[in-house]
């Protein structure tokens, strides 16, 4: 059976095999600034709060650094999802360089991400528009962004808005005939 440290080195190693050169599955590349990366970051992270692995935090460290400094792509609901772990990464490490990003990608999903008629997140991505529509990937790559956000900098506006769209969205994403 594998320790923490192992699952997180054998996922980063994944990712950095793909290089971003244009095969199919650049998306799972270390190189790129999306969904993967953002799901792969928060458990990093996790892992990092489990173990306290400074290597690992390091490295963590080191791949958002690495896109900050090269420049982040434009936003959508997909390129939201690695700020979560990067407001994990302010809160663990005071590092105040990293709030003027957060805030303002927040301030973008507050007041520049388009919405439903209800005020729900539509569900933008890199290449689709999803007109009205709401989808349960954006509370995992939006929302839990948007409420830890507002913890780390104190806005209860911020806060109060992810826990809108999680009541939103379970409203039209749960069944209530088998209550799944």
């Amino acid at each position: 059976m594998m320790n923490y440290r192992e699952i997180a080195d054998r996922v980063l190693n994944r990712l950095k095999e793909s290089k971003g050169d244009g095969r199919w599955d650049d998306h799972l590349s270390l190189a790129t600034w999306e969904w993967p990366q953002g799901v792969a970051m928060y458990a990093m992270f996790k892992v990092y709060e489990t173990t306290g692995d400074e290597k690992l935090l390091a490295e963590i460290k080191a791949w958002y650094d690495g896109h900050l400094e090269k420049g982040l792509p434009g936003r959508n609901i997909n390129t939201t999802a690695p700020m979560l772990g990067l407001t994990l990464l302010y809160e663990a490490t005071g590092e105040e360089r990293y709030a003027p990003c957060i805030s303002a990608w927040a301030d973008w999903v507050m007041h520049g991400l388009p919405r439903t008629q209800e005020g729900g997140f539509q569900h933008l991505t890199s290449d689709c528009v999803n007109e009205e529509q709401l989808w349960d990937d954006t509370l995992f790559m939006t929302c839990l962004f948007l409420f830890r956000a507002g913890k780390a900098l104190q806005r209860q506006d911020w806060q109060d808005e992810a826990r809108y769209q999680f009541l939103l969205h379970i409203k039209y994403l749960h069944c209530t005939g088998n209550g799944r």
